[in-house]
């Protein structure tokens, strides 16, 4: 009877190991079946149409020339099906490319995305915001985006709706 309650007890063991390892298998492999075209951009909400954003965009970059993409990336929608309005800004300081995305939520709200960065200005060296850094350097770059970007993009805003 004390063999019979040892197995019973090895086996128990194995099963709650077995499934222990699976579920973790299964969560940390969720982040690469992440669902939707940009899974680990940061997305901000902007209440205000993707015309006033854009806008806001075209405005900062003709009052900031230096953070003008170089000319073979241009903003805008790919085609007429395209969901999304497309941004590029040079940041000369970092030497970096960063790539974001509008895209209307509501009549009211535009989602500003934060998707990537290219280091340099050649197009082979795209890396994921929220995927492709250590924790670190994604914080450092998320607060470079919105101390250098967002927040100057959101002031215009702000004048061009006289608040």
């Amino acid at each position: 009877m004390i063999t019979y309650n040892r197995k019973k007890n090895i086996l128990k063991r194995r099963v709650l190991i077995l499934l222990t390892l699976n579920a973790v298998i299964i969560f940390s492999g969720c982040s690469y079946f992440a669902a939707g075209s940009y899974p680990f951009s940061e997305k901000y909400l902007i209440d205000t149409t993707e015309e006033a954003v854009i806008k806001a965009v075209n405005t900062f970059k003709a009052e900031h020339g230096s953070y003008v993409a170089p000319k073979y990336l241009e903003d805008g929608r790919k085609d007429s099906s395209d969901y999304w309005y497309h941004i590029y800004f040079y940041l000369p300081e970092e030497k970096i490319i960063v790539y974001c995305w509008t895209r209307p939520e509501t009549k009211k709200e535009t989602g500003f995305a934060f998707v990537g960065i290219n280091e340099g200005t050649g197009l082979a060296n795209w890396k994921d915001i929220n995927k492709d850094f250590s924790s670190e350097d994604n914080k450092r770059y998320l607060k470079i985006f919105e101390k250098r970007l967002l927040e100057p993009i959101n002031l215009i805003l702000r004048k061009q709706n006289g608040l």
